[in-house]
């Protein structure tokens, strides 16, 4: 994807945006209820965070809360074809296997 970007009156370079790879976050945590997300929207603009999401339940309006997945993410999703095997290292070793040498 290939834009251009205005410096100035005779300038202009040349931008390139990367290629979207995979997902930023696996999932998004939506509040159905139009009210909660406008007092949410309104506690964000006036102290620039606001609480999170319950993980689980309804909101004070009795609606469910509803959790969004991104592609290839979430129960049931496949595992995608082209990523390497785990790395299946053991652990830190036990305190005992640690210990060579004088204590």
């Amino acid at each position: 994807m290939r834009g251009l970007l205005r410096r100035g009156p005779d300038q202009e370079e040349a931008v390139t945006a990367p290629e979207p790879q995979e997902p930023l976050v696996s999932f998004i945590s939506l509040v159905a209820c139009n009210k909660c997300r406008r007092r949410r929207g309104a506690q964000f603009v006036r102290s620039g965070s606001v609480e999170p999401v319950p993980v689980r339940g309804t909101c004070p309006h009795g609606k469910p809360l509803r959790v969004l997945w991104a592609p290839g993410q979430g129960p049931g999703s496949a595992p995608p074809d082209d990523q390497p095997p785990e790395d299946r290292s053991p652990g830190p070793p036990s305190p005992g296997e640690r210990r060579q040498g004088p204590v």
